[in-house]
C-alpha cells in the first residue's frame, strides 16, 4: 500500500501538466580536495535517467577549481564534458565553461546562499557546418538550508536561467529544489533531493519531476 502511495505522489502531476512532461532520477558523486587554505579541486561525475527513468538521458563529468575569497564570498572556474541523449538514439558531445560568484551568511541556524553563473556550453563541435552550437546562459540561484541538532540539514533552493542566443535572449527555465543533507562522517555525507524543473518562452517546453541522490567527499 505504502509503496503504491508512493507511486501516485510522484506520477501523478504528470497526468495534468501536459504532453512534455516527464519523471527522471539523477544520480552524482562529488569529491572534493583541499589543495590549500582557500583552495580546492572538485570532481563531480553524474547520470541523469529520463523518459520516466527508462532510458540514459545524460552523464557527465565536471571538473572544477574553487577560491575563498573571505569567509562569504567565493569564486570557481569549471568544465564540464557530457554526452546527451538524441531523437535517433545517439548522444551528442557537448563542452561546457562556467563560473560562479557565491555568496553566504547565516540567520541563526539558516545558512542563505546566492550563486550567480555564467556559462557558456558548445554541443556536435565536429558535426555542424559551423564547427558549433554554443548556447549561453546566466543563472541565478538562492538556497536556504538549516542546521538541525541531527545529522541531517534540510534545504530548498530556486533557480533561474536567462537563456542568451544570436536570436533572443531571456528567461526560458526555472528549478526548484527540497531535499535534505545526511552526514556519514567527518568527510562525507549524502544528498537526497526531489527536483522541479520547466522550461518556458522555448519550443516544446518540458516539465521534469526529479528524484536525485548524491555522495559528497571532501577532505
Amino acid at each position: 500500500m505504502k509503496r503504491n502511495n508512493f507511486l501516485i505522489f510522484f506520477f501523478f502531476p504528470l497526468l495534468f501538466l501536459g504532453q512534455y512532461n516527464d519523471a527522471g532520477l539523477w544520480l552524482n558523486a562529488n569529491v572534493e580536495k583541499k589543495l590549500l587554505k582557500d583552495l580546492s579541486v572538485s570532481f563531480n561525475p553524474t547520470v541523469r535517467f529520463n523518459e520516466n527513468v527508462t532510458e540514459l538521458g545524460q552523464w557527465f563529468l565536471d571538473q572544477g577549481l574553487s577560491y575563498k575569497l573571505n569567509k562569504r564570498l567565493r569564486v570557481s572556474v569549471n568544465y564540464r564534458y557530457s554526452q546527451k541523449r538524441k531523437l535517433d538514439d545517439t548522444y551528442a558531445n557537448r563542452h561546457r565553461f562556467y563560473a560562479d560568484l557565491t555568496y553566504k551568511m547565516k540567520l541563526g541556524k539558516i545558512a542563505l546562499s546566492y550563486r550567480l553563473r555564467g556559462q557558456d556550453q558548445y554541443a556536435e563541435i565536429y558535426s555542424r557546418e559551423k564547427g558549433r552550437t554554443p548556447s549561453m546562459a546566466i543563472r541565478n540561484k538562492l538556497q536556504a538550508k538549516y542546521a538541525s541538532d541531527t545529522k541531517f540539514e534540510p534545504f530548498l533552493s530556486a533557480e533561474l536561467w536567462y537563456g542568451i542566443t544570436n536570436k533572443i535572449s531571456q528567461f526560458n527555465n526555472v528549478r526548484v529544489v527540497g531535499g535534505t543533507d545526511y552526514e556519514l562522517n567527518k568527510y562525507s555525507s549524502i544528498t537526497l533531493s526531489y527536483i522541479f524543473q520547466k522550461e518556458f518562452a522555448v519550443k516544446n517546453p518540458e516539465t521534469d519531476f526529479i528524484f536525485s541522490l548524491g555522495y559528497n567527499y571532501s577532505f
